[in-house]
């Protein structure tokens, strides 16, 4: 159960990242 949640959290983190990676990309 706490790795399964571990991992969704780390999963949201990781999407958070590509926005960040992302966006600024697209306006560039």
């Amino acid at each position: 159960m706490y790795m399964q949640t571990n991992n969704n959290g780390i999963r949201k983190i990781n999407m958070i990242f590509d926005l960040f990676i992302f966006i600024p990309g697209v306006f560039l």
